[in-house]
């Protein structure tokens, strides 16, 4: 850009001033645009500077931008019709070359005012202007919108085409809303328009939208821990705005538990969702100071754990086997390290969790009681940074930053553990000769290939082994490679794409022995790939696409652990089987207070390839003596299809603009059975594919719910009633052969669960004191009657399943002291868990016999634990270039012995036990206080 001459039109008055600011003015700005030395951030708030120093002026000048254009200038490049505009008018535009080099004026009317004629060409680049002195036009770009620009009173962006001003009622104004460090898209940021008493939150893709009268307005963005941003704005007719907001100076602000926006709770059709950022979570006290996502989630209401170090979870009475765990698409098969110890992924991996228990929406299947979506972290693009973790058993690493600038950038972390040390501290003699150990490492790759395009790149290993004092040996990894594309086509349509392959496995083994020394393995591969559209419509957001997945399972093979075990290998045949799904989802507002989501899948799932089948007698039950036939199958051929229709059905109708009343509807299929007979998953469990004799299992769920909140929706309510029903649920003959059992039907027998509860919750977002209460009532039964009685299970009655609580409670306070000292605590009671006891005992041969009662007649005693942290924070300054943080917690603060299980072993008759053979025992997995320091590092 070239220097032009001054312009010479000013009152006499004030000719020094107008004359010596007209020349600051232009200097500053063409030496801010011209400038390489600094960043955006410094140029913004310079420009800030020229503008305010600009509207101090009291300068009468000639309103120029009201006289009429007389040429058409279509086809014009910028520069070119710039520079004739400038001899005409008597004007000065200031702007960078990059900006317009590219930019042609589009078709204008004629006789239109120099105003309306530079809106209606800029708007079409998403460019805007200032108007300084009367005869300045400062260009920039939408991207500039910042808080600086919105507190100075000539900045104003218009929305749309100003010709069209007035034509329409409502205008729609859509766009973005990304974090300015990253350029990533912020999903549930807040956006506010107070004048009309509207609002809205961006989908996970940062995508917003509203319907607007014409005219000025203001809008407000926002998302927890990072700035608001106030954008001026007139409305002309539809047009975009996007919007960057960036961190807050120090990030020592109030724990908000959830990530939601105000009124999140009460404005989204969705049911029995939550959505938890990571540092939402960070300071809630876990066993051994490290963040836990999987035992955090088991404080709402409806998640329950099995109980203390036990892996997985359970939904609403479902199985652990029935919850849907996905890494930025991926499917993960196992949640935990050291049964459960820890979770699986490295915390400062991990950007959020959202949790979907109630009705799911289409684009998730193949699981029927919940979805965990897991998303990892977005590296940073603008330096290198990383954060270390030291704890008395594990200490993990993770570092992140560009590789090249707003190009590719990448992040990498490693975990391990040192808990042997600990195990030898014990007075137990086996648990001193037993071996613990861990380690997993995570990385990815992000590339911004341009403005709409994405691309992801990410892989995990982990392995975990034990020994348990050389008697058993346990060992269990997973493998995980992903690619997540993403293409923002415009503000109507996005794309995305993920591929990945997950390779799980365990292992158990049998060494004390050497003669019968022995290992058996198992395990579940699945290579996956989903294609989902978006389109983002006048009162529509519009989901559909497709995903399908193949399947390799492992369902045993046995081998000698040592060359001199006298063990024979054997082999269960591997299951092959491929799903596949199509789905489609609309979410429509059909009125302010009315809204519906929509959805239906179809799926389809089927074994496939050599196999053996076996058919049995219709007429008796399913055994070694009823087989009348045998099919079997080739290496391309299908075994037996399933499929069916999966309706997602959910309405809000809100009340007014704190309350509202939801209700939810849907019908999921699992096409895969877990076989264990234990309360949470453990090495020796194995997957089992649908086949001729073993069919899917189909869920129903019906909710209601109630939300409300309260003092600015500073207290959040809710109220969620719900009722689940599942057909051809697997259960297990007594005395059934699970391992290494090559026909696994005639040991399991179908049955019909249901499960239903009311759970309450009351969560308190803002001030030093945050948190939540929550309570369920829930009960969750099976029954298993068949038509034979080798097919019935007590009789044929309602039994409770291991996941049946009728009461459970929650409570997780947080409450910062100061900037730097924050106490945080849990507590935790729920009904024990039902179980099945030894009732008689008869002698047969000199050999004790027992009788057992009916299945899970009796219950362990309830659960209760209380668990307690204290975190301080190092440096808080940003200069700093190491922030350290410490962590004192205490896991089960008051020692309270938890039973996880009873057991019958035999015992030294004596006078302490009554010369009995054989004694009942309560087994506590964590019966003292467990306190651990952490220490974390930022840099």
């Amino acid at each position: 850009m070239q220097h032009k001459k001054k312009i010479q039109k000013f009152s006499i008055t004030n000719k020094v001033n107008s004359n010596f600011m007209n020349s600051f003015l232009y200097h500053s700005i063409g030496n801010l645009f011209y400038s390489k030395s600094l960043n955006l951030g410094i140029k913004k708030k310079l420009l800030f500077i020229c503008i305010i120093c600009a509207a101090s002026i009291n300068v009468f000048s000639q309103n120029i931008l009201n006289q009429p254009i007389d040429k058409d200038y279509s086809g014009y490049s910028f520069k070119q019709c710039f520079n004739e505009l400038e001899g005409k008018y008597s004007i000065i535009f200031f702007y960078k070359s990059s900006w317009i080099e590219k930019n042609e004026i589009p078709k204008i009317p004629k006789n239109t005012t120099l105003k309306t004629f530079i809106e209606t060409a800029l708007s079409k680049y998403q460019l805007s202007y200032i108007q300084i002195q009367g005869s300045n036009i400062v260009i920039i770009p939408n991207a500039y919108s910042s808080n600086e620009y919105a507190n100075a009173k000539s900045l104003i962006k218009q929305i749309g085409n100003p010709i069209d001003k007035g034509k329409y009622e409502l205008n729609r104004v859509e766009g973005y809303v990304y974090f300015g460090k990253t350029s990533e898209p912020i999903t549930g940021a807040l956006i506010v328009d107070k004048k009309h008493n509207k609002q809205t939150i961006t989908d996970y893709k940062g995508y917003y939208w509203l319907d607007l009268p014409g005219g000025p307005t203001e809008l407000q963005f926002s998302f927890i821990g990072l700035e608001k941003q106030v954008i001026k704005i007139d409305v002309f007719s539809h047009g975009k705005l996007n919007c960057e907001l960036m961190e807050t100076p120090i990030a020592i602000g109030m724990v908000n538990i959830f990530a939601n926006s105000a009124k999140r709770n009460i404005e989204q059709t969705q049911m029995g969702m939550a959505h938890v950022e990571m540092k939402s979570i960070s300071k809630l006290p876990v066993l051994m100071g490290e963040t836990d996502i999987v035992k955090s989630m088991t404080l709402l209401p409806g998640i329950q754990s099995s109980g203390d170090l036990a892996a997985g979870f359970n939904v609403r009475g479902g199985n652990a086997d029935q919850n849907l765990v996905l890494i930025n698409g991926a499917t993960l098969f196992n949640t935990s390290h050291l049964f459960g110890m820890f979770s699986t992924l490295i915390p400062n991996s991990i950007n959020s969790v959202s949790m979907f228990k109630g009705t799911q929406t289409a684009n998730y299947g193949g699981k029927l009681s919940s979805v965990m979506d897991i998303g990892l972290t977005k590296p940073d693009t603008a330096k290198i940074e990383g954060k270390a973790g030291i704890g008395i058993l594990n200490s993990s690493l993770f570092v992140e930053g560009p590789i090249k600038n707003n190009f590719c950038s990448f992040m990498v972390g490693g975990r391990t553990t040192y808990s042997n040390w600990l195990l030898n501290t014990i007075n137990d003699i086996e648990i001193r000769n037993s071996q613990a150990s861990f380690y997993d490492l995570i990385g990815k790759l992000d590339f911004k290939l341009n403005r709409k395009n994405r691309l992801s790149l990410f892989g995990y290993y982990s392995h975990d082994n034990f020994n348990y004092a050389q008697k058993n040996s346990y060992a269990y990894g997973t493998l995980i490679g992903g690619l997540n594309y993403r293409l923002y086509a415009n503000s109507v349509l996005s794309i995305g794409v993920d591929l990945s392959h997950t390779d799980y496995k365990n292992s158990l083994g049998y060494i004390k022995d050497t003669k019968q020394a022995y290992m058996v393995s198992t395990g579940i591969a699945q290579t996956k790939l989903k294609i989902e559209f978006n389109l983002h419509l006048n009162k529509n957001s519009f989901v559909f696409g497709t995903d399908a997945g193949l399947y390799d399972i492992n369902p045993g093979v046995k081998q000698k652990y040592t060359d001199e075990s006298l063990i024979i290998p054997d082999k269960v045949d591997n299951e092959k089987a491929i799903e596949s799904a199509a789905f489609a989802q609309d979410n429509i507002t059909i009125t302010n207070k009315i809204s519906l989501l929509l959805g239906l899948r179809y799926s389809w799932y089927s074994k496939y390839g050599s196999s053996q089948a076996y058919i049995y007698d219709p007429n008796s039950s399913i055994s070694d003596n009823s087989v009348t036939d045998t099919i079997n199958f080739g290496a391309t051929e299908l075994v037996n299809p399933y499929s069916g229709f999966e309706p997602r059905i959910g309405i809000k109708v809100k009340i007014n603009d704190y309350s509202s009343i939801k209700s939810g509807y849907h019908i999921s299929r699992q096409y895969q059975h877990l076989i264990s007979n234990t309360s949470s998953p453990t090495p020796s469990d194995y997957w089992k594919s649908t086949d001729i004799n073993i069919k899917p299992m189909v869920s129903h769920q019906l909710s209601l719910g109630y939300f409300r909140n309260f003092f600015e929706n500073i207290i959040e309510t809710s109220a969620e009633a719900y009722y689940k029903s599942i057909n051809n649920t697997v259960d297990y003959r007594n005395g059934a052969v699970l391992v290494m059992n090559p026909n696994i039907e005639r040991d399991v027998i179908a049955g019909f669960t249901q499960a239903y509860g009311l759970e309450l919750m009351i969560k308190k977002n803002l001030g030093k004191l945050n948190g939540w209460l929550s309570y369920t009532i829930s009960r969750s039964q099976t029954k298993i009657d068949g038509r034979f009685p080798e097919d019935k299970i007590n009789r044929g009655n309602y039994f409770p399943t291991y996941s049946d609580r009728l009461h459970d409670i929650s409570l997780s306070v947080n409450y910062q002291f100061t900037r730097r000292w924050n106490f945080a605590g849990n507590f935790i009671f729920s009904s024990g868990r039902p179980t099945t006891y030894p009732e008689k005992k008869y002698e047969y041969r000199n050999v004790e016999v027992v009788y057992y009662s009916d299945r899970n007649k009796y219950r362990l005693p309830a659960y209760h634990r209380l668990d307690v942290s204290v975190t301080y924070e190092g440096f808080l300054k940003k200069t700093n270039k190491v922030h350290p943080s410490f962590t004192f917690s205490v896991y089960n603060l008051y020692g309270h012995k938890n039973t996880y299980s009873v057991y019958y072993k035999a015992d030294v008759p004596s006078s302490l036990n009554n010369y009995q053979k054989y004694g009942l025992y309560k087994l506590s997995i964590i019966g003292v206080p467990i306190p651990s320091v952490t220490v974390n590092l930022s840099f």
